[in-house]
């Protein structure tokens, strides 16, 4: 791998960070008019079109010359990451915030490394172990402080943080089973909008199972929260997941996770800014042991 292609890829996952915390800010915003199926559904199907529209531009195919092993892998990393992860992450986002969120996120490098360990045959190292540690106990630090968090489940708090945990391992499943079919040199717009298309009909199955079907597509229509929606599924589905991908194309798995993860500092400094979510002391401390075990994760 030359110097160049190195630096791309380190480029395109500091990206993805810094915009997929504007995009969880968003959504948040989103989650105030919209439920977590029906949000998930809309955004999910304007990142298709915005796609759909590159592809145009690009002049390339939908359908290209690739072996089934590689349409499974990528609708199956769709189906857990896009459908399945993507809605709890809402509903986990519209119960504890986008700064809690940003310390649940902090689990998505130990959990690609854990993934990457027996999927990829990528090793752990101590720093690793000590990282993840750290990690785990920043997300402790935040979300079991009764000071905040008087009544864990009369708020939903507790329900959320286990929601967006499962999301997070989830996220992490979604991408290292992907790797293979970067590896094997897949046109990027190709992988992320098959992906996302996989991820978008898994959304509409699972509504149309739901007693409350119609209620699900219902909540698409456009309503005062929909500029937020859309921006969001501009900047999440559409940009961030490009340069997610793209990110994993160019340098290895883990490595891009690690600087994935600084969405993590981006988010607080987005809910201080734009949410006006406090930016308390317990929070400070909590992304100061996140960052550390991050820093661990890395190897500084």
């Amino acid at each position: 791998m030359n110097v160049l292609t190195s630096h791309l890829g380190e480029t395109f996952a500091i990206l993805c960070g810094l915009f997929w915390a504007m995009a969880v800010c968003l959504f948040k915003k989103s989650g105030e008019t919209m439920r977590p199926m029906s949000l998930n559904l809309f955004k999910n199907s304007l990142a298709v079109g915005f796609f759909a529209i590159t592809l145009a531009v690009l002049r390339q195919p939908l359908i290209i010359d690739a072996p089934p092993r590689d349409y499974i892998l990528v609708i199956l990393s769709g189906v857990i990451g896009m459908t399945v992860a993507d809605t709890l992450f809402l509903s986990s986002l519209n119960k504890i915030g986008a700064s809690l969120w940003g310390l649940v996120d902090c689990l998505y490098t130990p959990s690609v490394i854990v993934l990457a360990f027996f999927l990829l045959g990528e090793r752990l190292t101590w720093s690793d172990l000590v990282g993840g540690v750290l990690i785990i106990s920043a997300i402790l630090i935040a979300a079991l402080n009764l000071g905040e968090l008087r009544d864990l489940h009369g708020n939903g708090v507790a329900t959320g943080v286990m929601r967006g945990v499962v999301a997070i391992v989830l996220m992490a499943l979604g991408a290292v089973i992907m790797k293979p079919v970067l590896q094997a040199g897949r046109p990027l717009v190709w992988v992320t909008q098959m992906r996302l298309i996989a991820g978008t009909i898994g959304v509409i199955a699972i509504a149309l199972f739901r007693r409350d079907r119609w209620s699900v597509f219902a909540g698409m229509w456009p309503g005062r929260g929909w500029k937020y929606t859309v921006a969001g599924a501009f900047l999440g589905p559409y940009i961030t997941v490009l340069l997610w991908v793209a990110g994993m194309k160019y340098i290895q798995v883990s490595v891009a996770a690690m600087l994935n993860q600084l969405s993590v500092f981006f988010i607080f400094i987005f809910a201080y800014f734009f949410l006006k979510e406090p930016l308390s002391f317990r929070k400070m401390l909590a992304l100061v042991v996140a960052l550390v075990g991050v820093a661990f994760v890395v190897g500084f």
